[in-house]
């Protein structure tokens, strides 16, 4: 009877520290995605700038409100708001812009020079709420097969030493193997889904692979809902990037215009120097 009792509240203290060991992971888990959501954010921000360029230069501000409203649709992006002097009212607003959200404010560059900005709100409080829920979900989840492993452990204690024994063991192992499967196993499935995005998205790979997690319960939910996020941010990803080739494309085009018209304009006034000079002669 000693020695199961004993055993008993080594399973008791093995439930705890593996609630406890849950918690840390979960926090790691959401500073990490917090940071991964910064990054993004930075990314993200630089492309607003990048395509603003040239409706700015030409004051053609109207011409921003469609691919604007296109960032709009990743989950952290509220809203934008274009300036070409930062002292004065916003030229173009989309979106949501209240005192609320978090913004970060960046410059409008050509050619090195600044000519104008461009604040982009953003929300990262639903990364922290969804990480509250699920682990709230999850803690509860725990505690309830907690209890039931207590009644099955009380029920053990009255059993023979030896099956006390080799059944918690067994009990343990389980445990073990259903947090590792439930729990463990979908948080680095999330991890490595995640940073495949993030590398995507910083040009350190040229595909995305979708998180793995093949269950209805908040890890499957999460995973989807990451899966659709991931789509969505790669797809808007290609567009604003063939946006940009292709605004390269115009600009290099519009150069070499400018250059032979300059050339042309060289020609003329040589020509028109060299027939003055000779009049003069004359």
């Amino acid at each position: 009877d000693r020695f199961n009792t004993t055993q008993a509240e080594i399973v008791k203290k093995s439930q705890k520290e593996s609630a406890l060991e849950i918690t840390k992971q979960f926090e790691k888990n959401k500073m990490k995605t917090l940071y991964d959501l910064e990054k993004n954010v930075q990314v993200t921000a630089d492309m607003i700038a990048q395509t603003a360029v040239d409706d700015v230069w030409n004051f053609t501000f109207e011409n921003l409100k469609l691919p604007l409203t296109k960032y709009l649709e990743l989950d952290y992006i509220k809203g934008v708001e274009v300036y070409e002097d930062i002292n004065s009212k916003p030229n173009i607003v989309v979106g949501q812009t209240t005192n609320d959200l978090q913004v970060i404010q960046k410059n409008i560059l050509k050619n090195e020079k600044v000519i104008g900005y461009a604040k982009i709100y953003y929300d990262n409080r639903y990364i922290t709420e969804y990480f509250q829920s699920s682990k709230k979900q999850l803690l509860e989840r725990i505690e309830k097969r907690n209890q039931e492993q207590d009644v099955f452990i009380d029920e053990l204690i009255e059993q023979s030493t030896y099956m006390n024994l080799s059944i918690t063991v067994i009990v343990l192992f389980l445990l073990l193997l259903t947090i590792y499967f439930s729990v463990v196993r979908p948080l680095k499935y999330l991890e490595l889904g995640l940073n495949s995005f993030f590398n995507y998205l910083q040009h350190k790979s040229d595909n995305v692979e979708q998180i793995k997690i093949n269950s209805n319960d908040e890890f499957g939910q999460m995973g989807q809902a990451l899966n659709d996020n991931i789509s969505v941010t790669t797809k808007l990803h290609e567009e604003i990037y063939e946006l940009n080739v292709n605004l390269e494309e115009k600009i290099k085009e519009r150069t070499k215009e400018l250059e032979k018209a300059k050339d042309q304009v060289s020609q003329l006034l040589d020509n028109a120097e060299e027939g003055f000079l000779s009049f003069n002669t004359q």
